[in-house]
C-alpha cells in the first residue's frame, strides 16, 4: 500500500516573542491559538514528508534571500491529526539556489499550552490583585529586597488642635484661690476619684489674637494672672507650678464666629473669680476621644499610586509627632481596614504637677493589648513640661511670709510707747496732785503765821510769813514745770522709740523692694513652642523620592510583587500581562519528559504571559480583571 505524505508547514513572521521565554503569549482555545498563527504565515508548504519534531531541521525548497522576514514556524504531521507544533527559526543555511536548510527549536510552551494541568506550586512572584473594591491596598508587606533610598519627602502634613489656635494655661496652687484672703482651705481637691492635696486653675489663650468667650464670659488675661500671683502678697507664694498645654482633658466643643473662638461646652470645669479675675477651676478631668478625621482615606496622605505596594512601609509611612521630640511611625499596612479607613487619633491626658499626654491610632495593630487596655506603645508619650517662668515678688513674698510678724512687732512698739506715755502721764498728774496738796499747807501756814504775828502786832512776822509762803510757792512752781517738761521728754522718747522701731521694719522692706523679682520656675522652651505655634500633634505623610517610585513602579507594573505562597496560579489575572515565578512548578499533563522539564523552567526563570500580540508594551493599563 502506498503511503501519501501529508506533512504541513508554514513558516510566519512578525511573531512577537523568541527562544529565550522572556514572553509568551497565551490563548483561551486551541481554535484561536491556530488562527492568530495561520494568520501569520507568509510561506506554506504541504505534502511534505513526515518531520520528526526532534529533527531540529528541515530542508524546503525556497530560495534563501526571501526567508529574511522568517522567524517563526508550525508544522503539523499526518500522524497526528489537529496537533501543531510551534518552533522558533534559528538558522538558515544556503543549500542551493531553490533550496534552504531552516534549523528551528520547538516552542515548548506553545506546542503544550493546552497539554499543562497546573498544580499547588510555590509561587515566588506574581502579578496579584493589588486594590479591594472599596479602593483600599490590598496588604503586601514582603520585603522586595530593592534599593529605595535613605531619604523621605513629604508628602502631606495635617496639624490636630483641640481647638484652633487656643492652648490652656494651668495653675497649679497648694491652697484654695477663690478662699483667698479670708481662708487659706488647705486640703486639696479630687479630679477622677483620686484624691489630691493641691487646685486646679486654667484659662484659655488665644495664639492668633481671636477673642474667646466661654458661655458669655470672657476669661482673664494671663498677663494680669501672671501680675497678681506674681505681686499680690495675698496670692504670691501659692502657686505650685504653671505650664502651657495644647490639649485638656475634658471634652471640649467650639465654634468660631465673628472672629471669635467660642467655647460652647465644657465637662468638668466651673467658672470661679480668683483676685478680681474670671477663669476656671478643675473639679474633674478624664480621657476622650479625638476624632480628627485627617483623612477620609488614610492613603490619601500620599501621592496617588498605581500600585499599591508603595502604600505600604517602608516605601510609605506616617509620623506622628508633637515637634518637641516626641514621634512615631507608623506602617499603612497596619492600620485595621476592616473598621475603619480613616486615622483616628485617641487622646489621653491628665493635669497635675507633671502631666502626661498620650496620642495614639486606633484600629492600628489591634491597639488592645492582652491586659485589655490601650497599647500606648503605638503613640507618642508627651512628658515635657511647658513651664511658665513664674516671677515672685521678693517684698510680696516677703510680706506674705511675714505679715505677721510685722504686724506684731509695730503693733508692740506702738502699744509699748503708749501704755508707757500713759503711765508717765498718770505719774506726772499724781506728782502735780501732790505739789498742789503740799503748796496748800504752805498756804495755809503762811496764812496762819501771819495771822499770828498781826495778833501779836509783829509786822516782821507778818512779813516773814509772807516771804516764806512766796518762796516755796516759787519752788513749787518750779518743781511742777520741770516735773512737766521731764514727763513731755520721756513721752517723746517712748514715741521716738516706737516710731525708730517701726522704722526699722520699714526700712527693712524697703532694702527688700530694691532686691530683683526672683523667678521660682524658670520654664524650658514652652515660650519658643507656643510663640512659634509649635502646639497639637503633627500627622507627616512621607514617601520614599520621586526617583525611587518611579523605578519601583516600572519594575512593580513589569514583575508584579513577590508572594511567596502556595497556590495554583492565576495566569490571567490582569487585563493584558501576567508575571509569573516559580520555585519548582508543579505541572503536569501528556507532555514529552524533556519539554515538560523545559516548561517548568520557564516558570522557574520567570515568565510574563501576555493576553495580547502587543508583547511589551508596558504603557498598557494592566488592570485587574
Amino acid at each position: 500500500m502506498n503511503y501519501t505524505p501529508q506533512t504541513e508547514v508554514h513558516l510566519l513572521s512578525n511573531v512577537p516573542f523568541n527562544f529565550s521565554y522572556n514572553n509568551v503569549m497565551d490563548f483561551d482555545t486551541i481554535n484561536e491559538q491556530t488562527a492568530y498563527f495561520l494568520n501569520k504565515s507568509k510561506l506554506t508548504f504541504e505534502d511534505l514528508t513526515h518531520q520528526r519534531v526532534n529533527n531540529n531541521s528541515i530542508n524546503l525548497e525556497v530560495a534563501y534571500e526571501d526567508l529574511y522576514e522568517i522567524n517563526y514556524m508550525m508544522f503539523q504531521n499526518d500522524k497526528i491529526p489537529g496537533k501543531w507544533f510551534y518552533a522558533f527559526i534559528t538558522n538558515y543555511d544556503f543549500v542551493s539556489p531553490n533550496v534552504t536548510r531552516i534549523t528551528y527549536q520547538i516552542d515548548v510552551y506553545q506546542t503544550w499550552l493546552f497539554e499543562m494541568d497546573w498544580q499547588t506550586t510555590y509561587v515566588e512572584r506574581e502579578h496579584t490583585k493589588r486594590f479591594n473594591s472599596d479602593g483600599t491596598p490590598v496588604i503586601n508587606t514582603l520585603d522586595e529586597g530593592l534599593q529605595y533610598g535613605t531619604d523621605y519627602d513629604i508628602s502631606s502634613c495635617v496639624k490636630y488642635e483641640q481647638i484652633p489656635g487656643v492652648i490652656w494655661a494651668i495653675m497649679i496652687a497648694k491652697v484654695d484661690l477663690e478662699r483667698i484672703p479670708s481662708s487659706m482651705n488647705y486640703g486639696g481637691s479630687t479630679l477622677g476619684n483620686v484624691q489630691t492635696p493641691l487646685y486646679f486653675y486654667t484659662v484659655p489663650i488665644s495664639l492668633d489674637g481671636r477673642d474667646i468667650t466661654l458661655n458669655n464670659w470672657t476669661p482673664a488675661d494671663i498677663s494680669n494672672i501672671f501680675g497678681v500671683f506674681s505681686a499680690n502678697s495675698d496670692f504670691v507664694g501659692s502657686i505650685v507650678t504653671m505650664y502651657y498645654t495644647s490639649f485638656m482633658p475634658m471634652v471640649l466643643t467650639h465654634s468660631e464666629a465673628n472672629n471669635t473662638i467660642n467655647i460652647t461646652a465644657l465637662d468638668g470645669i466651673d467658672h470661679v473669680t480668683v483676685g478680681g479675675l474670671e477663669m476656671f477651676k478643675i473639679t474633674n478631668s478624664d480621657w476622650n476621644t479625638l476624632n480628627p478625621q485627617i483623612y477620609t482615606n488614610l492613603f490619601n496622605a500620599f501621592p496617588e499610586y498605581s500600585e499599591s505596594k508603595l502604600y505600604m512601609y517602608p516605601y510609605s509611612l506616617i509620623e506622628i509627632t508633637n515637634l518637641k521630640g516626641e514621634s512615631v511611625t507608623l506602617k499603612p499596612q497596619n492600620f485595621n481596614f476592616n473598621i475603619d479607613k480613616e486615622l483616628r487619633l485617641r487622646l489621653m491626658s491628665s493635669v497635675s504637677t507633671t502631666p502626661k499626654t498620650a496620642i495614639f491610632p486606633e484600629n492600628y495593630l489591634n491597639s488592645t493589648n492582652i491586659l485589655g487596655f490601650d497599647d500606648f506603645t503605638c503613640g507618642i508619650i508627651d512628658n515635657n513640661l511647658s513651664d511658665i517662668p513664674i516671677i515672685d515678688d521678693y517684698t510680696a513674698s516677703y510680706m506674705q511670709a511675714n505679715r505677721n510678724s510685722i504686724a506684731t512687732t509695730n503693733k508692740y512698739a506702738m502699744d509699748n510707747a503708749l501704755r508707757g506715755v500713759s503711765q508717765n502721764n498718770a505719774n506726772n498728774r499724781l506728782n502735780n496732785a501732790i505739789l498742789d496738796k503740799e503748796q496748800k499747807f504752805g498756804e495755809y501756814d503762811m496764812f496762819t503765821g501771819a495771822m499770828s504775828s498781826a495778833f501779836q502786832l509783829n509786822a516782821g512776822g507778818i512779813l516773814n510769813s509772807i516771804n516764806r509762803g512766796a518762796r516755796e510757792y516759787s519752788l513749787n512752781e518750779g518743781k511742777r514745770a520741770s516735773m512737766n517738761m521731764n514727763n513731755d521728754f520721756a513721752n517723746k522718747n517712748l514715741m521716738i522709740n516706737a516710731e525708730q522701731s517701726i522704722g526699722l521694719t520699714q526700712a527693712k522692706i524697703n532694702d527688700i523692694n530694691n532686691i530683683p523679682p526672683s523667678v521660682s520656675n524658670l520654664g524650658n522652651n514652652a515660650l519658643f513652642d507656643y510663640g512659634n505655634k509649635i502646639n497639637g500633634v503633627y500627622i507627616i505623610g512621607k514617601t520614599i523620592r520621586p526617583e525611587y517610585r518611579e523605578q519601583l513602579t516600572n519594575y512593580f507594573k513589569m514583575f508584579g510583587y513577590k508572594v511567596n505562597k502556595l497556590e495554583i496560579p492565576d495566569t490571567k489575572s490582569r487585563t493584558y500581562y501576567n508575571y509569573i515565578k516559580t520555585i519548582d512548578a508543579n505541572i503536569v499533563g501528556n507532555i514529552p519528559a524533556n519539554d515538560l522539564s523545559a516548561i517548568k523552567g520557564i516558570f522557574d526563570k520567570g515568565v510574563t504571559i501576555w493576553h495580547t500580540d502587543q508583547i511589551g508594551d508596558y504603557s498598557l493599563n494592566n488592570s485587574e480583571v
